[in-house]
């Protein structure tokens, strides 16, 4: 054999052993179970076949979700069947390390690069479908359309809700929070309503109250909403 074809055939081995690793594959949600953080998944890209032919992938279920998590804090996503995004496939086999709690692991298999040891990263899609309203700016959590709920932090340290309630303590919370300009109505008219009584000591004690500035106001600055 000449040198020149033991290249070819070594190129052409190589070439076809590169083509089999698995690195980064974007991928569709079919399922997914929120109390084991695992979904099943379909890669998006074809595979093709020596022949040339297009092989259509498989789902490939018990795949482990990646979620922003740190620091004893953690995001989870509900993610839904049709959402995108990239599985990373692992240099080796991820068997061993997933059934432990996390520390130094002996992969044991010589598999690697396979989907089987793939995680799901969420979030991976194409231009054409951007976040709506995305701020340069602003942080925003909420709907990808851009509609309520929305919730956005900005530089200066303001945090807007817009749409849906604010519960404060718990998802059952139920008891209306006290409306500044409500309460200041009702002070205005109490106020009103006192300075039309006219026994002396009492509007003595009512003067001496209003000149001290009396009612106070009960608006805040660092808490704005709409009644």
């Amino acid at each position: 054999m000449s040198a020149e074809n033991l290249t070819h055939l070594l190129d052409t081995a190589i070439e076809a052993r590169m083509l089999a690793l698995r690195t980064v594959i974007p991928a569709r949600v079919e399922s997914y179970e929120p109390s084991t953080q695992q979904a099943t998944v379909l890669p998006l890209l074809y595979q093709r076949a020596s022949t040339g032919e297009l092989l259509t992938p498989l789902p490939i279920g018990n795949i482990p979700v990646i979620h922003p998590r740190g620091g004893g804090f953690a995001i989870h996503l509900p993610l839904a069947a049709g959402d995108l995004g990239m599985l990373l496939c692992a240099d080796r086999s991820l068997d061993a390390w997933l059934s432990g709690s996390g520390g130094l692991s002996d992969p044991a298999s010589t598999r690697h690069h396979q989907m089987m040891d793939a995680v799901f990263l969420p979030g991976l899609y194409p231009p054409a479908r951007p976040i709506a309203a995305a701020s340069l700016t602003d942080l925003t959590i909420g709907n990808e359309t851009g509609e309520a709920p929305q919730i956005s932090l900005s530089p200066d340290g303001t945090i807007t809700l817009l749409g849906g309630q604010l519960r404060l303590g718990s998802s059952a919370a139920a008891i209306p929070v006290a409306s500044s300009a409500k309460t200041d109505a009702n002070f205005a008219a109490l106020s009103s309503l006192l300075a039309t009584i006219t026994e002396p000591a009492f509007i003595t004690a009512l003067a001496t109250a209003l000149a001290s500035g009396w009612p106070q106001s009960t608006g805040t600055s660092k808490i704005l909403g709409e009644s």
